[in-house]
């Protein structure tokens, strides 16, 4: 299955997940990756081993009101996941308080999310410095931290310039004329 473009499609009613390429109409449903709660995913193409990856990220409250985070792989080639550590020693065991924000933003052969840093049950949520990598070829993690631009910063949104990973702030009415 050549694929140019994928999309993933979570649909909860059906508990199922497809991969979709818009250009051939073409779809495959995923094996079943059974949320837990909160479910993200990731999608990327692995140039090494010439495969697309979706990483998906659930998450669930224990009694503790702390996190338990479970993360998993899915090969487009093996047409399986496979079950990957969820916090790495890069994050120093600080994944439970952490919530990665939104879909993965795929660059330079990784996975990128935002950090929400919140209480149990989103309590006193607020974005977090860091940036959160997950490196498809050796399904390590990174942390970098976002820049900082002063005292009363508004909330950086993230995407991509050209094949950078970037970072900028959008301000809501403020027009620029040129």
């Amino acid at each position: 299955m050549t694929l140019s473009v994928m999309i993933v499609v979570k649909m909860t009613i059906l508990e199922c997940s497809l991969l979709w390429n818009p250009t051939t109409k073409k779809y495959k449903t995923l094996p079943v990756f059974r949320p837990i709660y909160g479910n993200i995913y990731g999608l990327g193409y692995g140039e090494l081993h010439d495969d697309y990856k979706v990483v998906g990220i659930s998450r669930k409250y224990n009694k503790e009101g702390s996190r338990d985070i479970e993360v998993k792989v899915y090969s487009l080639k093996s047409d399986s996941w496979t079950s990957v550590d969820a916090c790495g020693e890069i994050l120093n065991g600080s994944c439970r308080k952490m919530i990665l924000n939104g879909s993965g933003l795929f660059t330079n052969g990784k996975l990128h999310w935002q950090t929400i840093i919140a209480g149990p049950n989103f309590s006193n949520a607020r974005k977090g410095r860091d940036i959160i990598s997950f490196d498809l070829t050796n399904e390590k993690w990174e942390k970098m931290e976002k820049p900082s631009y002063g005292v009363n910063e508004t909330d950086l949104c993230m995407g991509t310039f050209g094949s950078d990973l970037c970072v900028f702030s959008y301000y809501k009415g403020l027009v620029l004329r040129l």
